[in-house]
This record gives C-alpha cells, structure tokens and sequence, in this order.
C-alpha cells in the first residue's frame, strides 16, 4: 500500500475522483464532539442531556439525508451478490434471491450458479429472473468487479485457466494499479490445482503478509507439491478432475497485454480455443471428459433451454448414448 492509509485512498480506487463526502464524514468525527464540548461552557448543566439529544438527533438526520441521497443501493444489492458468491454461500444466496428478484447480470449470474451448486438449476432455472445465456455464464468485461462473480462460476465448473485468466485480467484492471488480496486468492488456488507449485507459492508468500489472507496461506502453503493431499481435499482434489486436459484460455484481447509469464503458468499447448463466448461445445467438452461434472451438465442443457436449440440438445443427447 503506498500512501498514508488515513487518507482513504485505498478505500476510494477513482484515482481521477476527490471523495469529499468521504473526506466530509471522516472529519465530522472530530468536528462534532469538538462543538459538543465547547458548547457545554454556555449551557447549564441541567440542561446539557438536552444538548446532546438534540445534537445526536441532528447529526443523524443530516448524515442520514447524505447517505438516502448518495447511496447507490442497485450498486449496493449487487456487491452483496458478489460478496456471497466470493464466500460461496450458496444457501444464502437462494434466500436472498427468494425475497427478491435479482434484476442485474451480475445477481442473475451468482443466483444460477448457486442453484447449480445445490443441483437444482434445471428443475428451478424458469423460476428465477432470467437475462438468457447473459445471465448463465456472461461474457467477461473488461473491468475489476464484473468479471469476478463469472470467474466463480468459471472455477466451480472446472475451467480453471478460464478463471484463472479472468481473475488475472480483472485484478489487472483496477484503476488505481493496486493489487487484489481477492485475486491473489484465487490465483494461488488455480495454479496450485494446475500444478504450477511455485507460482502459487509466489503469490502465498505475498498473502501471508496481509491481516486478512495470512491464516489461509498458512494452512495452504503445506499442500505445494503434496500430490495426496492436493487429491483429497473437497475443493482442490474435485476440481482437478473435472478441468480439462488442456484448458486453453487465449483468444480473447485485452486492454493490457500480458506475458507468458504474467498468465502464471497456464498451460498452452494442445488445440482447445477459448473465445470471448463461452458456447455449448465448450461446456460439453468439460461434461464428456468427466461424466460426474454435474455442474457442467446443468450449464450445458441450461444454455440449450434458454436459447431454444433443440437441435443442439437432441445431438448431445446422441453423443452420451454413443
């Protein structure tokens, strides 16, 4: 972090914005207790719990107006999506759905995958607000929060380097040039489900110097290299089985170029594309390679029902008799 942290430029990532209501609030907190006091020199004391009441009363109005004024709560409701998705709390996620729609890409994105994870997106897929295949796995944006919930849908699927490269071009994309704890995260993960043992530990390493991630890099840094316990574990262990062999994750421009050795290690080799667009080949490419990718399955005939490609459906069926 570069900076004095009191500043609050790292809690404000417009580097071309100046945040007064943030730099407003932060000095309220000195200003206000400050009048209170020096205000008590010309009342009497019996009447300095009135004083207070009202100044308290006053305080919240005004800041409560700032914020009602301000606040972008559609902005609001859809980093709450991203925050459960990030948690993967799937239960939550459906309960929150349940009491209202979602009616952004990003809530419609994090709202299938968690009926996904419960096994349940086809039999509730028309149930649910529905954005057609934008809403099941959307086209990657080029900025620092859209991407992130479709790279968890990307991740749980098993198309790890397609996360992986989303995740790295998100990060990549965050205006103030800062990195992400987040995405140092789930970069660790994709390359230690690869294989890729010390690109991971490059990025463990930096984690276990921050306050939030330094418990979790603890308890991962010991899997490195330990291919037994890598095939055990609930996460790691599932999701190297259900990736493909060689999962290409090229093709799509962006507006930063990145390295080979930027990618992390991504293996680029063999003939399978990735596009801008994620398609039903691609999804029954990851089905047919492993038939317990319930996952991948409940997304490929979800993108055939929301697209009405019967043709589509009838020649997958025929490929899994064959």
């Amino acid at each position: 972090m570069v900076g004095p942290s009191w500043t609050g430029s790292h809690y404000y990532r417009y580097p071309t914005v100046t945040p007064w209501l943030l730099y407003a609030a932060w000095l309220s907190a000195l200003v206000i207790p400050l009048l209170v006091r020096v205000s008590r020199k010309w009342i009497s004391s019996s009447k300095n719990f009135v004083v207070t009441a009202c100044s308290f009363a006053l305080v919240a109005v005004i800041m409560g107006t700032l914020v009602w004024k301000n606040a972008n709560f559609k902005a609001e409701k859809v980093m709450q999506y991203d925050f459960m998705a990030r948690h993967q709390q799937w239960n939550r996620i459906l309960e929150t759905a349940n009491r209202e729609k979602p009616n952004n890409q990003i809530g419609v994105t994090v709202q299938n995958l968690a009926l996904a994870m419960h096994g349940v997106l086809l039999d509730q897929l028309f149930n649910y607000n529905q954005n057609g295949i934008a809403g099941l796995l959307p086209d990657v944006k080029e900025d620092a929060t859209s991407p992130l919930p479709t790279a968890e849908a990307f991740y749980q699927l098993g198309m790890i380097n397609v996360a992986q490269r989303t995740v790295f071009e998100a990060q990549e994309a965050i205006l103030d040039f800062q990195k992400s704890g987040r995405c140092y995260k789930r970069l660790a993960q994709t390359n230690l489900i690869n294989g890729q043992y010390e690109v991971a530990r490059k990025y463990l390493s930096a984690l276990q110097k921050t306050l939030f991630y330094r418990d979790w890099a603890n308890e991962t840094l010991p899997l490195l290299g330990d291919e037994a316990a890598i095939a055990k574990h609930p996460e790691y262990g599932r999701l190297r089985k259900m990736a493909y062999d060689e999962d290409l994750t090229f093709g799509r421009a962006s507006s930063r170029s990145a390295t080979s050795s930027e990618l992390d290690g991504s293996r680029l080799t063999g003939d399978f594309y990735f596009s801008d667009h994620v398609t039903p080949e691609m999804l029954q490419s990851l089905y047919l390679r492993n038939r317990d990718n319930g996952l991948a399955y409940q997304y490929l005939v979800a993108y055939f029902l929301l697209t009405g490609d019967q043709e589509g459906y009838n020649n997958f069926i025929s490929s899994i008799k064959q």
